[in-house]
C-alpha cells in the first residue's frame, strides 16, 4: 500500500465518522429547532392568546393523583379556571396514602364540575386514566398529571386541532 493512501484505512474512516457525525447532527437539530421556533411558535405567541371556538365539544379532564396532597389544590384551581365552554374534571385518587383523597373530596364540595373517584390501591397512572375514561361523560379527553398546572386557554388550544382536522386522533401539549 502506498504511503499517501495508508491514512485512509477503515479505522480512520470510522473514527472520522464517529467524531464528526454527532457534531453535524447537533448543528442540524439546532438549526431545525431555531427555524421551527421562528416560523411556527413565535408566530403563534404573537397571535392573540385568547382563542374563541365556535360550538366546541364538551371535554372531560382526567386527573390521576397518587400522593399529590401538596399539589392537587393548585392543579384543581387552575383546571376550574379554564376558559372553556363545557368541561368536567374527573380526579382519580389512585390509592394515595397521604391526604390527597380528603383534599379532593373537600374540593368536590366547592366545585360543581369536579368528580372524585377513589381507587382502593395504587394501580398506576395508566389504570387510573382508564378508570377515568370509562367514567367520562364526554368524548374528548384531556389527560394531565396530578402536579400539572394548565394555562387557562389549554383546552381551547388542544380542542382546536380536533375541530380544524377531523382526522386528528390525539394532541399533545408543549410543556
Amino acid at each position: 500500500m502506498a504511503d499517501g493512501a495508508s491514512h485512509f484505512t477503515v479505522a480512520y474512516v470510522l473514527f472520522e465518522f464517529a467524531f464528526y457525525y454527532p457534531l453535524f447532527m447537533a448543528y442540524l437539530w439546532m438549526l431545525g429547532g431555531t427555524y421551527y421556533y421562528f416560523h411556527w411558535e413565535r408566530r403563534d405567541r404573537r397571535a392573540n392568546r385568547r382563542l374563541e371556538l365556535v360550538d366546541p365539544p364538551a371535554v372531560s379532564i382526567l386527573l390521576p393523583c397518587h400522593n399529590e396532597a401538596v399539589n392537587v389544590a393548585e392543579t384543581i384551581e387552575h383546571l376550574v379556571g379554564q376558559r372553556y365552554a363545557d368541561f368536567e374534571i374527573i380526579a382519580i385518587n389512585d390509592g394515595s396514602t397521604d391526604e390527597t383523597g380528603a383534599l379532593l373530596d373537600a374540593l368536590a364540595l366547592v366545585h360543581a364540575n369536579l368528580r372524585v373517584v377513589h381507587l382502593l390501591e395504587n394501580q398506576g397512572k395508566a389504570l387510573a386514566l382508564n378508570a377515568g375514561a370509562l367514567l367520562a361523560k364526554h368524548e374528548v379527553l384531556v389527560c394531565i398529571d396530578g402536579d400539572a398546572v394548565l394555562d387557562r386557554e389549554a383546552c381551547n388550544w388542544l380542542v382546536r386541532h380536533f375541530i380544524d382536522n377531523p382526522r386528528v386522533g390525539a394532541v399533545t401539549g408543549n410543556p
